[in-house]
């Protein structure tokens, strides 16, 4: 359900079968893996920050003490697994995570900071404090699924994509050095580059190879080069499809 590449190359995708972390590093051609902090009850995610940990999001959660109530948690990890810090999460709908390790809160649609950018968990209070997603998107009312709208608030802009036929279900929308880059998911996966004056860089669309359902929103994940990496299931075992930005 998810993966997610760092700046060095290295990818990391999460096996809920077995509980684990899978980590490839194409560098060294070595794989290795670690077990989940916590055990998976159906909905999780995880990213690399900037300085190239991982932050493994248990939007689930598990009850605390005596309690019945799940709590999410968020965890920071040491490069061989261990748990650096482990902080709860205050978000009533937890779904995927950010860059910048901050939640989307599907309840209201902001973002939760759990932990801070210096490694220590924030409290409910600040956690209260929700930010807005600087980029949007969905698809047009009345237009669905031939039209799609995106937004990049931060900067002022807005863009539309136009197709004769189905885009599919929209899953990444992020922001790039060459501009931005969207995806599709659906029969098939597409993805357009464009700049920030509206200009297609590339757009690709691919075969949606599942031997086993992928869910779409951990099936691809974008480097900050703008590369893409599709996680496809065959008889065999696992493949990763790279695509070079343009």
């Amino acid at each position: 359900p998810a993966m997610d590449v760092a700046e060095d190359g290295r990818l990391a995708i999460l096996d809920m079968v077995n509980e684990r972390i899978l980590n490839y590093n194409p560098q060294g051609q070595s794989f290795t893996s670690f077990d989940l902090p916590f055990t998976y009850h159906g909905q999780a995610d995880l990213k690399f920050n900037s300085q190239g940990q991982l932050a493994l999001l248990d939007a689930a959660g598990e009850p605390e003490g005596q309690s019945t109530v799940s709590v999410p948690h968020l965890y920071l990890l040491a490069r061989d697994g261990s748990v650096q810090t482990a902080a709860p999460v205050y978000a009533t709908w937890p779904s995927v995570l950010t860059r910048d390790m901050a939640v989307f809160d599907e309840y209201d649609g902001l973002l939760v900071k759990p932990i801070r950018s210096d490694g220590e968990g924030n409290s409910r209070q600040v956690q209260r404090d929700k930010g807005h997603p600087n980029l949007s998107f969905r698809f047009a009312d009345g237009l669905f699924p031939y039209v799609a709208h995106f937004g990049d608030w931060q900067a002022g802009i807005a863009f539309e994509i136009r197709s004769d036929i189905p885009l599919g279900a929209i899953t990444h929308f992020e922001k790039i050095p060459q501009g931005y880059v969207s995806v599709f998911s659906g029969d098939q996966i597409q993805a357009i580059w464009f700049t920030p004056e509206g200009k297609v860089l590339k757009n690709i669309v691919l075969p949606n190879e599942q031997y086993t359902e992928i869910p779409p929103l951990g099936q691809v994940t974008i480097d900050r080069n703008g590369a893409l990496y599709i996680l496809e299931s065959t008889i065999t075992g696992l493949e990763i499809r790279f695509v070079n930005p343009p």
